[in-house]
């Protein structure tokens, strides 16, 4: 599988805020119109760097025991 570059992504979310059509730039590019679509809410929600390629963190058991003490504990809602 192909992975795109920051450069790319942006250029294509920027092409679709410039109104060019999902579709079209989907069939054109031989990207998926869910991965496209996918990359603009990242870019509306978090600008520029919702395109960067994020970490991957794995929660430790460590980690879980904390946040489920804090949920227990504060009453805290579940998202």
């Amino acid at each position: 599988m192909y992975k795109h570059t920051f450069e790319e992504k942006l250029n294509i979310v920027s092409q679709v805020k410039n109104g060019t059509p999902i579709l079209r730039l989907s069939r054109n590019l031989h990207i998926r119109e869910g991965m496209i679509l996918e990359w603009v809410r990242k870019y509306d929600l978090y600008g520029e760097s919702g395109l960067l390629k994020q970490p991957k963190i794995r929660a430790t058991p460590e980690i879980k025991e904390t946040l489920v003490r804090l949920v227990i504990e504060k009453h805290l809602p579940l998202p």
